[in-house]
């Protein structure tokens, strides 16, 4: 209610006011006469799983340019809506003009925006949530296929990042969606799969996350188990990326194989890896596999061996290291052999698979390119032989 009283009319004001307040409380439940309305609760996506904490954490969020927030002062329609933090760290709200909440958390954002509209309303109870958060951007290192920086931006149902500091096309803000609208911040699993998902030597448990604070203080370090995630569906895991993350995925000491197989199906490992498979092969060239397939089974998808060419017992595998090492591997050849580190190990992307010759076309090549000289001189001589025969 907006209101203003003359010098020579307080008294009355103040008798009235008084007469309205009686009038109020008796006119209305007790619940509504005496205490503050809640905080109504975004809407639930049916499809998400968990609480709304786990899309974001509503205490310690920070505002900042981009970011769209509900804000929701108690009778009065007009004013709750939603509203876009601008370039300057301000949102732009009627009768007070530009409020500043950069910097702030929501809960802070409500008592600020509160005190500039206690100039005009009395005892004003505002409650401010965000509906959708800005683009962040974080680094990722370590074992991912693309590490570097990323952007990430967020529409209604899924996360979009590209690298080298470009923001995907067609991200847009969650702007528009109402008081049904929640939060979209961007997850940890998501951002791993748009740096081209982990490598197969991935140590998942313990992922690092070094997050800055406010006011010059302190980082906190984070520490991430992923495989909580996938054993048993621990949400909280799936931690919510802030702008300025900088995310360290270290390399695993040892994975047994249950374990590979078990990362190669999650959903921030790599749809797919590309290996060179080139030699007495029947459909030499780069094969598209999946993430940390058997050794065996990328020699099958090159169409298997050239019959009394291909050497069958063994083979030569030439891995890339992250260091910028190369590794080069002779591995005994059994097809069926199970998932393993010695001779039917999973591979990684970029990997090359040689298959050599046999000792027979090994000797057959050979004998051929001794005689194919002499092959050369005796053509000369039959062909000079039959000329005589003809004349």
């Amino acid at each position: 209610m907006i209101h203003k009283c003359s010098p020579s009319k307080i008294s009355r004001c103040a008798s009235g006011l008084a007469v309205l307040a009686l009038m109020s409380m008796a006119a209305c439940p007790p619940s509504l006469a005496q205490t503050a309305p809640a905080a109504s609760t975004p809407a639930t996506d049916p499809a998400a799983t968990g609480s709304q904490i786990q899309q974001f954490d509503q205490e310690s969020y920070l505002l900042g340019t981009g970011d769209v927030i509900f804000v929701e002062v108690f009778n009065q329609p007009d004013i709750s809506k939603s509203y876009q933090v601008l370039i300057d760290g301000t949102v732009s709200m009627p009768l007070v003009g530009n409020v500043p909440v950069r910097g702030l958390t929501l809960k802070e954002a409500s008592n600020t925006i509160s005190a500039q509209y206690a100039n005009y309303l009395k005892r004003p109870v505002v409650t401010a949530r965000l509906e959708a958060s800005r683009p962040v951007t974080v680094g990722i290192s370590g074992a991912v296929n693309r590490p570097g920086t990323y952007v990430v931006g967020q529409t209604a149902t899924a996360i979009a990042a590209t690298g080298l500091g470009q923001t995907a096309p067609g991200t847009v803000s969650g702007a528009g969606q109402g008081a049904q609208g929640a939060a979209a911040a961007p997850k940890l699993s998501l951002v791993l799969q748009s740096a081209g998902g982990i490598t197969a030597n991935a140590d998942v448990r313990n992922i690092q996350i070094r997050r800055p604070q406010a006011g010059g203080a302190p980082e906190t370090m984070i520490t991430v188990n992923l495989w909580r995630l996938l054993r048993d569906g621990d949400l909280s895991q799936d931690v919510v990326l802030r702008d300025g993350d900088s995310i360290l995925v270290p390399i695993a000491t040892a994975l047994t194989p249950a374990e590979i197989t078990e990362l190669s199906s999650a959903t921030f490992s790599p749809s797919t890896i590309n290996v060179n498979v080139v030699g007495e092969i029947k459909a030499p060239g780069v094969k598209q596999l999946r993430p940390n397939t058997p050794l065996n089974s990328a020699i099958m998808a090159a169409g298997g061996f050239i019959p009394t060419r291909a050497n069958t017992t063994k083979l030569i595998l030439i891995r890339l290291n992250p260091d910028g090492t190369v590794a080069k591997r002779e591995l005994k050849i059994n097809l069926a052999e199970n998932l393993n580190a010695d001779n039917n190990p999973p591979l990684q992307n970029g990997d090359t698979v040689i298959i050599g010759r046999s000792g027979i076309a090994s000797f057959s090549d050979t004998l051929g390119t001794v005689l194919s000289p002499l092959n050369g001189i005796t053509g000369v001589f039959t062909g000079g032989f039959t000329n005589l025969l003809l004349r």
